[in-house]
């Protein structure tokens, strides 16, 4: 397929796309082979765990997030302002905001379609939700 022309779409065309889990989509683009959105990741909320059937870069705009990844969601990690993530193909994750404020994040995926390519599991969320409140206790509590 040939083009003719860059194509572009200026986020005030469109609107955010809520997502039940406290996450809401703002669509950027998608090509054949591509797609790329900001997410907005709403202030004290955890994800639903899940695994991606792609690669999954994204990098933190605004705001700051907790990534949580591994088979037992054993890995806790920081996301902070301007932070770049990778999250390889199948790896179970999920991210959590516990400021007061909601995150931005820009998103990129290696396929089109992501919806139909993502599973979750809904019943590791209260483990994630476990994982979020110890860390709530042992560092943000801590640092007061």
């Amino acid at each position: 397929m040939e083009y003719e022309k860059v194509i572009t779409i200026n986020s005030s065309e469109v609107s955010w796309e809520s997502r039940e889990w406290g996450v809401d989509h703002l669509p950027v683009i998608k090509s054949e082979t591509m797609e790329m959105h900001k997410k907005r990741v709403l202030s004290n909320s955890v994800g639903i765990p899940h695994i991606h059937h792609y690669e999954t870069l994204y990098h933190v705009l605004e705001g700051e997030l907790i990534s949580i990844s591994g088979d037992n969601l054993e890995h806790v990690e920081v996301q902070k302002c301007g932070s770049y993530v990778h999250v390889p193909k199948g790896l179970l994750h999920t991210v959590a905001n516990v400021t007061s404020n909601d995150a931005i994040t820009l998103v990129a995926h290696n396929v089109q379609d992501v919806e139909n390519k993502c599973t979750t599991f809904a019943d590791k969320q209260q483990l994630a939700q476990n994982i979020i409140e110890e860390y709530i206790k042992n560092h943000v509590l801590n640092n007061r």
